[in-house]
């Protein structure tokens, strides 16, 4: 057979069920963990991270730094296109409400399990479904 057709594979990546939730925000990566509406930010807004300067940070220092309109954890390798700011607008949205409990430890929670507690059986049921 003669031409250039290529075969694409496809990428499987199995979904996570756990989730964190955010407490003091000291274990929970602001960009890689799925914290707020269960996506990572890292996969949400692709392109922001790749312009990110902080790539390995937790939610708390982020928040330290402030994620408001004159915070400094939001900085970017580049001048921003328009419509990678309105990416940055619908972050700051999601940022909004969020407060930590800075007394508190960040918490693992099973999704698959009502009580959010791993269970063997749960975690079988997914991987077999």
């Amino acid at each position: 057979m003669t031409g250039g057709s290529a075969t694409k594979q496809a990428k499987f990546e199995a979904p996570r069920p756990p989730n964190k939730l955010v407490e003091n925000g000291k274990h929970i990566y602001f960009w890689s963990d799925a914290w707020v509406g269960g996506v990572s930010f890292r996969e949400r807004f692709s392109r922001l991270f790749e312009l990110s300067m902080s790539k390995r940070v937790s939610v708390f220092d982020m928040f330290q730094l402030g994620w408001g309109e004159n915070g400094e954890a939001l900085k970017w390798r580049q001048r921003l296109f328009a419509w990678e700011e309105k990416q940055v607008e619908e972050l700051c949205l999601l940022l909004q409400n969020v407060t930590l409990q800075v007394d508190n430890e960040d918490i693992w929670l099973w999704t698959l399990e009502k009580s959010n507690v791993y269970s063997v059986r749960s975690a079988y049921n997914f991987l077999t479904s």
